[in-house]
């Protein structure tokens, strides 16, 4: 659920959770400083389309490019991964940035995408949940736009 009078809803972290605008101002509050002064650690919000991977819609792959749904069927390429009618390539490097940056940020990944996709992409580079856990915001949560409403901390620690 998106914005509404009582509140806003955050169901990425638990289906139907709500929290008045004060409960999300205090919580914001408590989850900074619990992150910053405890485990020395920022937020970070990613982006997971065009910046963690580049994922294309198999019907508009060129001739030239079709050759790749051969390449992810075989699994040769450990970076090239399917979801639907996707086709996924996992950006270099990316499994060992966030490794390093785990050290230091609370990691959210943000996508317009659905709450299933989301959900399965994070899983591809995140199969073990270390990283984002379930702080995977989706446009269920967001429809419209993308804000920073969503994360739980305050500003200046994102």
């Amino acid at each position: 659920m998106p914005h509404s009078v009582e509140g806003r809803g955050f169901d990425y972290l638990f289906p139907g959770l709500i929290l008045s605008h004060e409960a999300v101002s205090f919580t914001k509050r408590l989850t900074t400083l619990i992150s910053v002064y405890t485990q020395k650690k920022l937020c970070l919000v990613l982006d997971l389309d065009h910046t963690l991977f580049h994922s294309v819609m198999i019907p508009d792959l060129s001739e030239a490019e079709k050759y790749l749904i051969k390449v992810e069927k075989s699994g040769s390429m450990n970076n090239l991964k399917r979801y639907c009618d996707n086709l996924i390539k996992i950006r270099p490097f990316v499994k060992e940035f966030l490794r390093e940056a785990n050290k230091l940020f609370n990691m959210y990944v943000y996508t317009k995408g659905s709450y299933e996709y989301g959900h399965a992409v994070a899983r591809m580079i995140d199969p073990n949940e270390i990283y984002f856990g379930d702080r995977v915001i989706t446009r269920q949560e967001s429809p419209y736009i993308k804000t920073l409403d969503l994360v739980l901390a305050d500003e200046r620690g994102i």
